[in-house]
């Protein structure tokens, strides 16, 4: 069984302990802080989530939380604390708190909290790893050739990566037009967004409209649910439109 990291930050060693006690040690690996200063000295041995004090001499908790965003913003951070102010809470959770819990400490709310936190961060770091495994699969590495030709077009890709233009790509059948674009998307700004390729010359002349911008239910016949269109699901990512020549004229004019 994995075992998570568990930062504790307080300057109370008896808050530390306690929390410590009520921690699964088969689940969670436990390291104690009475400090901001010694925690984000430690923060690159990768804690899995952190149970992080407001208030704290020297560094108080807020100041802490926000270089945590800085550094690891993606690490959930349980803010604990004797406050009961709103105003505190919703601070933050502005700053990127993961929760917020008063004290005295509901260890039940605290045990949810903290398994929730890690599972999602455990997710969270999946897809990164799956996201650069993706990037690594479609570089410019893995397109092969060394001509002129060939150079000519990785330094066009190159020109375009980090832009939010339409991309036009010709080509024969099967000289890779889709690896071309794929390296766009997982090289470029958009990486973190889908990438959704169409083959627009194997959908029907009738259901192209409905294919990218979707339909309400009851819009025609065959509309028996709502349907989120391609270009909705393709937001914030990249939609490859493959033999966009066989695309009725009418719509490459919306789509323009």
């Amino acid at each position: 069984m994995k075992q998570y990291k568990i930062f504790i930050v307080d300057d109370q060693e008896n808050v530390r302990k306690l929390i410590s006690c009520w921690i699964d040690r088969e689940i969670y690996q436990i390291r104690e802080f009475e400090d901001g200063y010694s925690f984000l000295a430690s923060l690159d041995e990768e804690p899995d989530a952190v149970c992080l004090d407001l208030m704290m001499p020297g560094m108080d908790g807020m100041e802490v939380l926000k270089q945590v965003r800085m550094k690891k913003p993606d690490l959930p951070v349980i803010m604990v604390t004797a406050a009961e102010s709103l105003e505190t809470a919703v601070e933050a959770m502005k700053q990127g708190a993961y929760d917020f819990i008063t004290k005295p400490i509901d260890r039940h709310r605290l045990r949810a909290s903290l398994k929730i936190a890690v599972e999602k961060h455990s997710m969270t770091c999946e897809i990164s790893r799956l996201r650069k495994a993706l990037g690594s699969t479609f570089s410019f590495d893995n397109i092969i050739g060394k001509s002129d030709a060939m150079k000519k077009v990785f330094s066009k890709i190159e020109n375009v990566l980090e832009t939010n233009i339409n991309v036009f790509i010709t080509g024969e059948s099967g000289t890779g037009k889709e690896m071309v674009a794929r390296a766009i998307h997982f090289q470029g700004g958009r990486r973190k967004g889908p990438f959704e390729a169409v083959n627009c010359g194997a959908i029907p002349e009738n259901l192209q409209e409905s294919e990218f911008f979707g339909h309400e239910k009851g819009a025609f016949t065959s509309a028996v649910t709502n349907r989120i269109g391609k270009i909705e699901t393709a937001e914030g990512g990249t939609l490859f439109l493959d033999e966009v020549g066989e695309m009725s004229p009418s719509l490459q004019i919306k789509l323009l």
